[in-house]
């Protein structure tokens, strides 16, 4: 996996805009064999990008971090304009 990252790390600088952005580096969660970084994605192909580059060597999730703020304009948004609008926070 070392040489993986090493060569996905010259290629980011050669194609800045091929992988995302790291925004918080690689994390490990205690001493477990799993952990986590924090990506800013311009693009869903990055993340494609990424995840052939790892594969299959690495196993990735990526989940989707919201601002609070935003979560609740939009669901107020949504809800006001459906009369039938079916969730509840």
């Amino acid at each position: 996996m070392f040489e993986v990252n090493r060569r996905v790390g010259e290629d980011r600088k050669k194609h800045p805009d091929k992988y995302p952005k790291v925004i918080f580096g690689a994390h490990w969660l205690g001493m477990e064999p799993n952990g986590f970084t924090i990506y800013e994605v311009d693009n869903p192909q990055q993340i494609v990008n990424l995840e052939v580059a790892f594969s299959p060597i690495k196993k990735s999730k990526f989940v989707p971090i919201f601002e609070h703020k935003s979560v609740v304009e939009t669901y107020e948004k949504e809800k006001k304009g459906d009369p039938d609008f079916a969730y509840e926070l």
